[in-house]
């Protein structure tokens, strides 16, 4: 009755390792990915970057003058970097031209 389990040990480490690496696939981020994340911007780095502040590029994403990259697992809004020189085209152009936010929205979308 109590045989030799060695092959059924073997064939359960074997189906475990596999399991594992399968499993670690799929929940590692692959290298792209984990370097697009990188490049995103929360929006208080946003904020601190261009010396706005986060109320402001709030509205202005709510305004459709900034876009949102994407939202991140805990529910954060990502910006790419190329929102740095939107907000300072913005900010320019209401210091020098005074233009509201629909002018704005014609201007710089």
């Amino acid at each position: 009755m109590h045989g030799d389990l060695s092959d059924y040990n073997d064939l359960m480490y074997t189906a475990i390792e596999r399991s594992l690496h399968i499993y670690l696939e799929s929940v590692e981020p692959k290298e792209e990915k984990t370097l697009m994340l990188k490049k995103l911007l929360k929006i208080g780095e946003l904020a601190k970057a261009t010396n706005e502040s986060i109320p402001t590029i709030r509205f202005w994403t709510q305004e459709g003058l900034l876009r949102v990259a994407e939202l991140s697992k805990g529910g954060y809004q990502m910006y790419h970097p190329d929102m740095i020189e939107r907000i300072k085209q913005i900010r320019s152009l209401q210091k020098d031209k005074r233009l509201t936010i629909e002018e704005l929205k014609k201007t710089v979308i």
